[in-house]
């Protein structure tokens, strides 16, 4: 995916990514529209484990834990307490 990509998209997508990290996280922790960041955690996420890809043959890869555990904040919502 990432072969497709000019220097300067490459340069791009390495400036908007922790940002959009760091709103995804602060919206999870604040329990602001936790379903909004669930769902920007989750591509983030999804895009590191197409990017990057599955080196280990091992089902906890890191990236995919971390993309099922997003997965599953989206679809169940911030709950009762936040």
């Amino acid at each position: 995916m990432l072969k497709n990509l000019s220097h300067n998209g490459l340069i791009l997508l390495g400036i908007i990514i922790p940002y959009l990290e760091i709103a995804g996280g602060a919206l999870l922790v604040l329990g602001f529209w936790t379903v909004v960041g669930a769902y920007l955690a989750s591509a983030i996420a999804l895009f590191f484990v197409y990017s990057v890809g599955l080196r280990d043959a091992d089902i906890l890869n890191k990236d995919l834990v971390l993309f099922a555990a997003s997965l599953s904040l989206l679809y169940t919502g911030a709950g009762a307490m936040s």
